[in-house]
């Protein structure tokens, strides 16, 4: 934590030493202020320590503040030094009547732009809205990104480059003091983020109206016929960089105009060019590359003149800047390892390169809106290949022609090319070569201009009309291009979709069912199958319920939709769609009788005896599973039609009529839910229950779990009881003898209450042990009446006390004398079926299924219940279950680690859904 901020720090402290040199030509005050700054490092970071040996709460958030604090030092003696010797400075750049026009012109193009896109939708902009974080592909969230980690110091600062934040520090400042101003007046909070983008995009126009200048600047100075100056400045405002730059929060806007400052004041031979490829490179790492080209050029420029000593000396320097440079290096690498895209191939690569990251640097490329994405597609418009490959012509001549006499023309190059490498060959941002195309928009239009000069020098009388008449088709293709991506927006409302980190979510077939998905820790979980549908997502996926689509994207820049077409599952993966194939299984063996494993066995299915892990039929070719009626419909090798079924009286097997049974030695009272709405789901529920009870008891599931645990039982036991079937716990009920199940490897004080309800279903009841509950509750006792002991690691008072009350109450036996605490206790809602009040609770995560339908039949909330695939029940990452014991239905159950059935959850569901059924709710 210390290094980190020492780090970032001195990178600061350099920085502002250097600049201070440009900006201060007194030598004293030079070394005062480096003195200054020096002491104020050690200050800090000697404070920070101290703060951190202390232990000292939110220390993180002090951290923070310390940087901040030192940025807002720095920045106020730069600027005092700029006001201080505004006479003395040349950083001022004057412009002419024609300059003067370009930045009138360019700036009322790009607010054109912007109204267009924001008047088909003013809250595209928004990075986030009433339902969470949006992370669409209509901005890159750089901006609101920036300033949330200038101010909400709780972010650990080291997540941005501190050159990043120090170069976008007064920009972000000015909006961040306005968001504060707005809030305290009690203002929206989505208005004022809606305004703080739009403050984002005025300065950005101003960045670019700049850079717009700066470019014609650079040409100028480079003896490029003024007509050819004017044609490369409307290219410029045409092409796609500045259009994205005039309709997105996008700090690469910032990042344009210091590379275009640099190249200018190299290109009239003054050292200032040095301040801003120091923020260039700030901003972003492959600036180096043409910052390095300069200092080449001038040492092998100056390399005759050097004596041999010094010569020497300089290979050292640059030897060492090398050494100091991995660090950066080696991060960078990491970094773009993480966002590179490795499933392609090279060949693969190089032809998506072409609508990808190619056509975007001037043309806005092939684009579909997966709502609320935004992605480009590898299809290639041919009237823009046509348009690209005329200027590519242009850009090849004007480097060829140019190389050897002429600076400017390598370092753009040398652009180009690493970034071609970068994207392209390394397939960093492949899939999203639109965000980075003003990095190489203004190096790509240089080296065609000259070109264009080439054609003009050749036949002066066509050149200027030809090359005039191909920027307007370009400006009409991109135009175009503007409003078709406008009409994407306007059809897209950013408050509809469901956006949250760890949930289930359902995906409809068009035959009415559906199916569940975890959508957790950056996974997304196939629930019939275990299997990971997609995994390493950037943030968080969408669910988009209406139009019955899952989509996001991964953290290799590339995109997904999971959706369902004709009755099948499919997965499109940046236009590569392939079809989710099914793996079935069913578990036979209600109660108390033997368990049955119908699983797929590579290409065929089995069926196994659980307790032996016999093979009882094997080589099966699956026609049908009917789960609610228990059966599987199936051929062998001889084609001869074999039946497995399960019903009251036993399991049986049925070969071409011939009947035998697997286990018919008890019976299990299975009913019909005839008159009830949701009939079909009920009994597939029914058996998730009834399959995980056991000779030791009831388990969450019989294949993960050795021990039941009295928790799930005793909501298992109320199903049972419903359905006039606990006689199948009876003996493990009589046979209890602990208050505690220990099955989180501690006393847990819920299971007091728990127990007594068990014991109050059975007739032989252990009195003894009912006593011992008795003694141990009021050992757990406080001096206001309730329970006051642990469940889940955490004190649940309310919770604990009431199955206690409960359990009692189900004995007959006295519970007055005990009182239910006036506290928050979010397990409270567990308690649904003894609920003495009307409060309501929260809902909670759905990602436990128990806990989400116990807090529905808490508050007697309905919702739709779908008609959903087998199994329905499950836990994910349940904190004891055993998950290799699951690879003997599906190795990816194991990988996932996804317990289904899960007796608990199907309990749950089943009750809500009777009570539901019957009107209770």
């Amino acid at each position: 934590m210390i290094k980190e901020l020492m780090i970032n720090i001195i990178f600061i402290f350099i920085a502002t030493n250097i600049f201070y040199y440009f900006l201060n030509k007194d030598k004293n005050k030079r070394i005062k202020m480096s003195i200054i700054l020096g002491t104020l490092v050690l200050i800090i970071t000697g404070l920070a320590w101290f703060i951190y040996k202390l232990n000292i709460y939110k220390y993180i958030y002090i951290r923070g503040l310390l940087q901040f604090i030192y940025e807002i030092i720095c920045w106020g003696i730069l600027i005092n030094t700029v006001y201080d010797n505004k006479k003395k400075l040349k950083l001022m750049i004057k412009f002419n009547n024609t300059e003067k026009c370009i930045i009138i012109i360019t700036f009322i193009i790009g607010v054109l732009y912007l109204l267009t896109i924001a008047i088909s939708n003013i809250k595209y902009i928004l990075p986030i809205n009433e339902t969470g974080i949006i992370e669409n592909m209509y901005f890159n969230i750089d901006i609101f990104r920036v300033r949330n980690e200038l101010l909400e110091f709780n972010i650990p600062t080291s997540s941005i480059h501190p050159l990043y934040r120090f170069m976008n520090f007064p920009i972000i400042l000015v909006i961040s003091i306005t968001n504060m101003l707005l809030n305290a007046i009690g203002i929206n909070e989505i208005i004022i983020m809606m305004i703080d983008e739009y403050m984002c995009l005025i300065i950005q126009l101003f960045f670019n109206t700049i850079s717009s200048v700066v470019l014609y600047k650079i040409l100028k100075k480079s003896n490029i016929k003024n007509n050819l100056c004017i044609i490369a400045i409307t290219l410029f405002v045409f092409s796609l960089a500045f259009m994205w730059l005039s309709i997105i929060p996008e700090t690469y806007s910032i990042t344009l105009l210091t590379l275009l400052l640099m190249v200018y004041f190299y290109n009239i031979n003054r050292k200032e060019w040095i301040l801003f490829a120091i923020l260039a490179i700030g901003a972003n790492l492959i600036n180096i590359l043409p910052a390095s080209i300069i200092i080449l050029h001038l040492f092998m420029k100056s390399i005759k003149s050097i004596s041999r000593k010094r010569r020497y000396m300089i290979y050292f320097v640059f030897i060492l800047l090398i050494l100091i440079s991995i660090p950066a290096i080696i991060y960078s690498y990491d970094y773009i390892a993480t966002w590179s895209q490795k499933t392609l191939t090279i060949e693969e690569r190089i032809t998506n390169s072409i609508n990808k990251v190619i056509i975007p640097v001037i043309l806005g490329p092939e684009f579909i809106s997966i709502n609320p994405y935004f992605v480009q597609i590898n299809q290639v418009n041919m009237v823009a290949m046509v348009l690209f490959i005329i200027l590519f012509i242009n850009a090849v001549i004007g480097y060829v022609a140019n190389a050897r006499k002429n600076l400017i023309v390598n370092i753009c190059m040398i652009q180009l090319v690493i970034g071609y490498i970068l994207h392209v060959i390394v397939g960093y941002g492949i899939n999203n070569g639109i965000i980075y195309s003003p990095l190489y928009c203004w190096a790509f239009i240089i080296l065609a201009v000259y070109g264009m000069q080439y054609f003009y020098n050749k036949i002066k009388k066509y050149t200027i009309p030809i090359v005039a008449f191909i920027v307007i088709l370009i400006a009409i293709y991109n135009i175009l291009w503007l409003f078709d991506f406008r009409n994407a927006i306007s059809n897209q409302n950013f408050t509809a979709q469901r956006r949250k980190q760890n949930i289930q979510v359902e995906l409809y077939y068009e035959t009415g069912e559906a199916e569940i998905f975890y959508i957790i820790n950056g996974s997304i979980i196939q629930l019939r199958t275990g299997r990971t549908i997609i995994s390493n997502i950037d943030g968080r996926c969408v669910y988009d319920k209406e139009h019955n689509v899952i989509s996001g994207m991964i953290k290799d820049s590339r995109w997904f939709k999971i959706y369902t077409e004709k009755d099948k599952l499919m997965i499109n993966i940046c236009e590569n769609i392939t079809e989710i194939e099914d793996s079935k299984f069913f578990i036979f063996g209600m109660g108390l009788r033997e368990k049955f494993l119908f699983k797929q066995d590579n290409q065929n299915y089995s069926l196994i005896r659980y307790s032996n892990k016999q093979e009882i039929l094997k080589n099966l070719i699956l026609e049908s599973i009917d789960y609610e009626n228990y059966t599987v419909h199936a051929k062998n090798q001889n084609n001869e039609e074999v039946l497995i079924y399960e019903n009251e009286n036993g399991i049986y097997v049925s070969v071409e009529g011939k009947t035998r049974a697997l286990d018919d030695s008890i019976k299990v009272n299975i009913p019909t839910f005839e008159e009830y709405e949701h009939k079909k789901q009920l009994r597939i529920l029914f058996n998730e229950v009834m399959i995980n009870i056991t000779k030791e008891g009831p388990k969450p599931n019989f294949i993960a779990y050795e021990n039941p645990w009295y928790r799930d039982s005793a909501i298992v036991a109320m199903v049972l009881n419903e359905t006039e079937n606990v006689s199948q716990i009876e003996k493990w009920i009589e046979n209890i003898d602990s208050i505690y199940d220990m099955q989180n490897g501690y006393e847990e004080a819920d299971n007091l209450g728990q127990v007594l309800y068990l014991m109050s279903l059975v007739d032989n009841k252990n009195e003894e042990l009912i006593n011992e509950i008795i003694e141990e509750a009021n050992r757990l006792k406080n001096e206001n009446g309730y329970i006051m002991g642990k469940t889940d690691g955490k004190y649940h008072p309310v919770y604990q006390t009431k199955w206690l009350i409960y359990g009692l109450k189900s004995l007959g036996m006295e519970y007055q004398s005990w009182n239910v605490p006036n506290v928050s206790d979010n397990y409270e809602c567990l308690i649904w079926f003894d609920k003495d009040d009307h409060k309501q609770v929260k809902n909670i995560s759905d990602r436990y299924p128990y806990i989400f339908f116990a807090t529905l039949h808490y508050n007697k909330t309905k919702i739709e219940f779908p008609d959903l695939k087998y199994p329905i029940s499950s836990e994910y990452l349940s904190s004891q279950a055993n998950f290799d014991k699951l690879k003997i239905i599906n190795e990816d159950f194991a990988k996932s680690k996804l317990v289904v059935p899960h007796s608990w959850s199907a309990a749950e569901m089943f009750l809500y859904l009777l009570d539901l059924d019957k009107g209770n709710l």
